[in-house]
């Protein structure tokens, strides 16, 4: 009759290890678990909310005129509420809604939203609302100002009026603790047609982020270099040649340098920098954007 395994035998212990195993592994992956959370809780995170508002109203009550004014915007910014632990900047936050203000309808628009006037953008923490309301506001004033200041002219044009503006807002890129957010205006004013784009970078508390902030000491001049370079090889083979410099002696004009206008955003291949229409080359191409790769700009950073 053989003899039950006392605690201390080979028996016992290959038991109590197999037992053990699990707790072990489950253990590890909690651990594992935990420091993840935490390393994603440092990590730059954006959430995003949307808001569209689209204001369309004609210009005149003449049934046989087609005018029209139109005005869409869709713009996106960081979520103001913490949920499930999610990071949340509301200084950020507060801030790309004043942007946004200032971007479409100028800085007294941010002073009066300040002032009380119209909804303040400081509570806008507390409800994003607020943010629409100062938009529909301001856009209800520039639609009232636009339909008084073309009456005469309804009368004496021939053609139909319109005027549409389109403004596109979202948060581009992250890069370490920063934030790119990217603005984009369509503007048709009676056929006369008006567009740029903008790139605003902020650190997560809401500070502004310019090239000197980035880049070493001597900086403009590499910095020049690096992004003519890229626009010859870029912009050569589709025919689009730089502006002439404006020099006084017609024969020693030569191309302008590309030069950094502060007018940048961060991406995940590099840095873009955008020229509005006529800035660096001839209007009629348009906006032109050229992207400098991190290895091209790895000796200029700080």
């Amino acid at each position: 009759m053989s003899r039950p395994a006392q605690s201390g035998s080979p028996s016992a212990g290959a038991g109590k290890s197999a037992g053990a195993w699990p707790l072990l592994v489950f253990s590890l992956l909690l651990l594992v678990g935990l420091l993840t959370a935490c390393a994603e809780e440092r990590s730059v995170r954006i959430r995003t909310s949307f808001i569209e508002l689209a204001n369309e109203e004609l210009l005149s009550s003449d049934p046989n005129r087609l005018d029209r004014y139109n005005w869409s915007i869709v713009f996106e910014y960081p979520d103001s509420i913490i949920d499930n632990k999610n990071v949340c900047y509301p200084t950020l936050c507060d801030t790309l809604k004043e942007n946004a203000l200032r971007v479409i309808f100028g800085s007294e628009a941010v002073r009066r939203a300040r002032s009380g006037e119209l909804p303040p953008s400081e509570r806008l923490r507390e409800g994003d609302n607020a943010f629409v309301r100062d938009v529909k506001v301001l856009a209800d004033e520039f639609n009232g100002r636009l339909k008084s200041h073309y009456p005469a002219a309804r009368d004496t044009l021939r053609g139909d009026l319109f005027y549409e503006v389109d403004v596109n807002g979202y948060v581009a890129s992250t890069w370490k603790d920063c934030v790119s957010y990217h603005l984009y205006r369509h503007e048709d004013e009676f056929g006369q047609v008006h567009e740029w784009e903008r790139g605003y970078n902020y650190t997560l508390d809401g500070r502004r982020i310019y090239e000197a902030d980035l880049f070493k000491d001597g900086w403009e001049t590499a910095l020049s270099e690096l992004l003519t370079d890229k626009f010859r090889k870029d912009f050569t083979t589709r025919d689009i040649p730089l502006l002439p410099s404006r020099k006084q002696d017609e024969a020693a004009r030569s191309a302008s340098p590309v030069r950094p206008n502060g007018n940048f955003k961060f991406a995940p291949g590099g840095i873009i920098w955008m020229y509005d229409a006529g800035e660096i080359a001839e209007a009629r191409y348009g906006i032109l954007r050229i992207t400098l790769p991190w290895a091209e700009l790895s000796n200029l950073l700080q």
